[in-house]
């Protein structure tokens, strides 16, 4: 197999080798513009070696910024390398969101950390709503609803209802414990139970334009599934009796 091309020079691979990431260079990275992106540059073509980085960094929000760089260019970037700095992110991103600064920050910047493990993170991600100054700035189904389009909000159709009771009653804990005025919205969705009733919905619509698309070609499926409970998850209520 001929090697794989690679557009950086001998002179720079060697560089970068040998190059050690220094917390002086960035922390508030997003007042340096040109470190900024020497650093995402240098993270999207794997120059640098991040794990040990993000490992060894202190959880504070000086370094939050060169974090959301990491977390949404580094291939394979895990949020277990430094929860409490991952925690900090977070932070940083609501009470940050849309507000005037060196950087712009919106909803992609929250996208890079909930897409690291989507179920776990979509959760911790409304733990953290509450340390933010200002309240959501579209109402919270709207906002589930933007987030639903994405690729990684999928795996949360897929996992049992009794995972996402867990993860609401532990998010509901850590609002009951703060007592910032905004996040009240958010509890009485949750308490409600509208978010289940929600996400159930959009689940239901989900399935159902599969089947639609899945039903020209059904009989060439279950050939090759093999066994009817491979594609239980497409079939109508009729074709699961017939199967059962």
């Amino acid at each position: 197999m001929a090697p794989l091309h690679s557009n950086v020079c001998k002179r720079h691979t060697s560089f970068f080798a040998s190059y050690k990431i220094q917390e002086r260079l960035i922390e508030h990275l997003e007042y340096k513009p040109g470190l900024c992106i020497f650093y995402r540059e240098s993270i999207r073509r794997q120059l640098l070696c991040v794990k040990e980085c993000i490992m060894g960094l202190p959880d504070e929000r000086r370094f939050t910024y060169f974090y959301l760089i990491c977390a949404n260019n580094y291939k394979g970037f895990s949020s277990s390398w430094n929860r409490d700095l991952h925690k900090e992110a977070y932070k940083m991103v609501w009470e940050r969101m849309n507000s005037i600064g060196p950087i712009f920050i919106t909803y992609r910047h929250l996208y890079a950390l909930v897409r690291l493990e989507p179920i776990k993170e979509f959760y911790e991600m409304l733990k953290m709503f509450p340390y933010g100054r200002h309240a959501l700035h579209e109402p919270w189904i709207k906002f589930f609803d933007r987030m639903a389009k994405i690729d990684f909000f999928e795996p949360m159709f897929h996992v049992d209802e009794e995972i996402h009771s867990t993860n609401i009653r532990q998010v509901l804990e850590v609002l009951d414990k703060n007592p910032f005025t905004q996040s009240y919205v958010l509890r009485t969705i949750l308490e409600s139970g509208l978010f289940m009733r929600w996400l159930q919905g959009k689940k239901r619509c989900r399935y159902d334009a599969l089947q639609k698309r899945i039903s020209p070609f059904w009989n060439e499926l279950m050939e090759v599934a093999w066994e009817p409970s491979r594609v239980v998850w497409c079939m109508d209520e009729s074709q699961k009796q017939e199967w059962s």
